[in-house]
C-alpha cells in the first residue's frame, strides 16, 4: 500500500488549525482526514513504524558494538565509514597474519622442516630447545679459553667486560644479572 505521507500531514495539520482556530466548521475537515486515515492507512503505518523499529534498534547495536572504531581511529581513517575502517583493519591483520605465516614456514623449511604452517607453528615451539642445544654445541666446537659462556647462552671473548662481569658475578652475564635484580625487586 502506497501511503500519501503529505496529504496525511495536510489534513492532520487543517483539522489542528480548525480547532485551535474555530474559524470554519470543523466537521467537514474531520470527515477528510478519517476519510484518508482509514484503518487500513493505521495499520500500515503501524506496520512500517515496527519495521523501522527495527532498524533503529540494529543502528543503535551497531552503534553501541563500533564506538571504539571511532574512539580509537587513525589519521588515515578520518572521514571514513566505520565499517570501511573495520574493514581496512581485518585485512591489514590478514596481511599480517599471511606475512607471519610465510616467516614460519619458510624459517621451519630454513631449518630442514618441509611441513604446513601448523605443523610448523608446532615446530616453531620447540625451537628454544633446539638453538641451546646448537650453541652448546657451537660451544664446545670453540677452546674454552677463547669465550666465557653464560648459562643463558651469551658468549663473551675471555679478554671482555662481558667476561669480566661474568667473572665478578658469579659467572653469571649483565644481562641476566638484570633481569634477575628485576625478578628481586618485584618478587
Amino acid at each position: 500500500m502506497t501511503i500519501d505521507y503529505a496529504e496525511l500531514k495536510r489534513l492532520a495539520e487543517r483539522v489542528l488549525a480548525i480547532e485551535s482556530t474555530q474559524d470554519e466548521p470543523i466537521q467537514v475537515a474531520w470527515d477528510e482526514f478519517e476519510s484518508a486515515a482509514n484503518p487500513t492507512v493505521i495499520l500500515a503505518l503501524i506496520a512500517e513504524n515496527e519495521r523501522l523499529q527495527s532498524f533503529k534498534a540494529a543502528y543503535f547495536e551497531w552503534q553501541d558494538k563500533t564506538q571504539w572504531v571511532q574512539d580509537r581511529s587513525q589519521v588515515h581513517e578520518c572521514g571514513m565509514h566505520r565499517a570501511d575502517a573495520l574493514k581496512g583493519r581485518i585485512d591489514q591483520l590478514k596481511a599480517e597474519v599471511e606475512a607471519l605465516r610465510k616467516i614460519i614456514s619458510e624459517s621451519a623449511t630454513a631449518c630442514g622442516a618441509a611441513v604446513s604452517v601448523e605443523c610448523s607453528l608446532e615446530f616453531m615451539q620447540h625451537l628454544p630447545g633446539e638453538i641451546a642445544s646448537v650453541l652448546g654445541g657451537l660451544r664446545n666446537q670453540l677452546p674454552s679459553a677463547e669465550m666465557v659462556w653464560c648459562a643463558c647462552g651469551d658468549g663473551y671473548p675471555v679478554n671482555s667486560y662481558g667476561a669480566g662481569f661474568m667473572d665478578a658475578n658469579n659467572g653469571v652475564c649483565a644481562n641476566c644479572d638484570a633481569a634477575l635484580s628485576k625478578d628481586a625487586d618485584h618478587g
